[in-house]
């Protein structure tokens, strides 16, 4: 996505001026370059150059102006850091501050607005795993007597009557909902962000005497690091094309139109959503709402119209400049559902206001007449801005220009920082999928803990396989995970009044009530596995009556039951962090995970994207989510 470029635009002061071989990006302390991308652009156009020629290095190169945008939580790249610039004093380094510093205590993070109490989120997080564990070994010492009635009640009393007990504690010590998560699931994220960011701004504080330069690209950023880390930052502000509002006046033209949303979801973010679809509802089907983990290929923003911005949580204090850069960038039109006021990028945003009645519409039409003098307004004022911090960096580097040439010839003896080993991306089935080098491997479980770094011939691992995209590698990791080799029949599941039955590497439905019906009520009621021999199978898969039915994998098998149960007019089939798979008016649609999907009118679907059959729909919210799960299925 590195590309646009308008730098030449910008270039207003000719006294200032720099070559593309002064400077070098350090990435080696990023897993991901397209969390970093825009600010790369963003400098680079700052500084009148090429991005799509900027260095990109792995290693911070002597005699250069080595450009590092913070992220500092890992060790190795502390002491990485502090050994280059004890062996170089005299080379260049500019940090670059993307995170909000905050305090609590003596505690020191980044967008750490509302203080986590990570000690008592721990305990509560081990006494919900305690309680599972204990549903689970209740579960296996209970007989599976009258039809697995007291299994069923003995798991959803455990959690429920500790979670109770919390509640009652809330209610005596109101301060501590706010410090705990009422969910397992939102504890473990809570814990892991809470720790990251504050490892991230002690690692900051820590090489602070490292940098040479430090910016940041909001004036609140600048304020908090000197504040709270000690740092004495200067803030920078992008440059917009003035193209981009004639460009985005003809997209208006051509509905429908759609907005896009990226990011992470969280609690708030979905609430927020579920009203920005409810805010572009009405407009004659002008608009349509879709939902995006990324975007990471510039062609799935040629047919976007708009971006809406929303903060992670309730308590966010500051707008995103970022992401209103990227929008306009891209000649797409920023809307945010806030207004912070601080800062001089959201002039150019629509601000969508929620709680009136106000049209969104007419709130996108005043913007678009208005745009292309509010950003000649904009430019005016941040090249003004911009010159200062321009001018110092310019003297720093002719400052260090001999030293450069001194230094130059020992670029070879650095070696480049490689932090990132294997990383979980998502489990599936009896498996999960591990990210290693930019590909995707699936690992099923029983091959174990296996350290991809440390193997050196991945061919020779049977059951291990290699993927471009997790996608890819997520779709495989579903069909084996619910796959069965054994030549015993094993009941894997249950859905829509079938049970899911794998033998010999072939998935079968068996027809719960008519099989029932062939055995005594003291035989249905005692059994503790599954009563039907691989022969009884057969002999259901050879009477033609469909009472048992056979398919190759997960995926045909759920789209076949789903089809011929012609009473079902709505069903949620699937869900990722960020979408909803639903089967709804004889096709399958995908739909933001905040949208309320049952009451969707054949019409509405239009608005989504549809799919004639559940493996195009299964391949899209893979593209784009994480987590995926099959909610029709009850797994045994």
């Amino acid at each position: 996505m590195l590309g646009m470029f308008y730098g030449a635009e910008f270039l207003a002061l000719d006294l200032i001026r720099f070559n593309q071989d002064e400077f070098s990006i350090f990435i080696g302390n990023h897993r991901y370059l397209f969390g970093v991308e825009d600010h790369i652009e963003i400098l680079a156009e700052l500084f009148g150059l090429d991005p799509k020629n900027m260095v990109l290095s792995k290693a911070l190169i002597p005699g250069k102006l080595n450009i590092v945008i913070e992220e500092m939580s890992d060790p190795r790249m502390l002491e990485y850091v502090e050994n280059f610039k004890s062996m170089y004093p005299e080379t260049a380094l500019m940090l670059v501050l993307t995170e909000f510093p905050t305090k609590a205590g003596r505690v020191v993070s980044f967008n750490e607005f509302q203080s986590v109490n990570i000690g008592l989120a721990e305990f509560y997080s081990f006494l919900l795993r305690q309680a599972m564990l204990l549903r689970n070994i209740l579960f296996r010492i209970i007989p599976n007597i009258f039809g697995g009635r007291v299994r069923a009640l003995a798991r959803r009393l455990t959690l429920p009557l500790l979670r109770a007990s919390w509640h009652l504690l809330y209610k005596c010590y109101p301060k501590l909902a706010k410090l705990i998560p009422q969910t397992l699931e939102a504890i473990g994220p809570e814990i892991h962000y809470a720790r990251y960011m504050r490892a991230r701004a002690k690692g900051t504080h820590l090489l602070k005497g490292c940098f040479d330069m430090t910016i940041a690209l909001h004036p609140a950023i600048v304020e908090r690091a000197e504040e709270y880390l000690g740092i004495k930052a200067e803030c920078v502000y992008p440059q917009v094309s003035s193209a981009v509002a004639s460009i985005i006046r003809d997209k208006a033209k051509r509905p429908p139109l759609e907005i896009l949303f990226t990011g992470s979801m969280t609690p708030y973010r979905t609430q927020k959503l579920g009203e920005v679809v409810k805010a572009f509802s009405g407009e004659d089907r002008r608009y349509r709402v879709s939902v995006r983990s990324f975007v990471n290929d510039l062609d799935d923003y040629k047919g976007v119209f708009g971006t809406i911005n929303i903060a992670q949580s309730d308590d966010w204090l500051y707008s995103s400049p970022v992401r209103i850069y990227r929008s306009l960038k891209y000649s797409i039109l920023p809307i945010v559902v806030r207004k912070f006021n601080d800062h001089m990028l959201e002039e150019l945003a629509v601000n969508l206001d929620l709680g009136t009645a106000h049209s969104s519409d007419s709130e996108i039409q005043v913007k678009l007449l208005a745009l292309e003098d509010e950003i000649l307004e904009y430019n005016q004022r941040a090249t003004k801005a911009n010159s200062v911090v321009l001018q110092r960096l310019r003297l720093l580097l002719t400052e260090r220009s001999d030293l450069s040439q001194a230094v130059s010839a020992q670029v070879e003896e650095i070696k480049p920082l490689d932090l990132y080993g294997p990383v979980l991306s998502e489990r599936v089935p009896r498996g999960r999928i591990v990210e290693y080098r930019e590909e995707y491997y699936y690992l099923p479980e029983r091959l174990g803990n296996i350290h991809l770094d440390k193997v050196q011939n991945f061919e020779k691992i049977k059951g291990l396989q290699k993927f471009s995209t997790r996608a890819e590698a997520v779709l495989v990791g579903l069909r084996l995970g619910y796959g069965y080799e054994g030549s015993k029949p094993t009941k894997i599941g249950h859905v829509l009044g079938y049970d899911i039955v794998g033998v010999k590497g072939q998935l079968l439905t068996v027809d719960v009530e008519v099989w029932k019906s062939r055995f005594s009520w003291l035989s249905r009621h005692l059994r503790f596995s599954y009563p039907l021999s691989h022969e009884d199978l057969s002999v259901g898969l050879r009477d033609g009556s469909k009472i048992v039915s056979e398919y190759n994998d997960i995926i045909a098998l759920l789209d076949a039951v789903i089809r011929d149960d012609t009473r079902i007019a709505y069903l949620q089939v699937g869900s990722t962090n960020l979408h909803k798979l639903i089967w709804c008016h004889h096709r399958y649609v995908v739909i933001p995970k905040s949208t309320e999907g049952s009451s969707l009118s054949s019409k509405d679907v239009n608005n989504f994207q549809n799919f004639g059959n559940l493996l195009g729909g299964v391949q899209e919210v893979l593209r784009e989510g994480r987590s995926f799960s099959f909610s029709i299925i009850r797994r045994q």
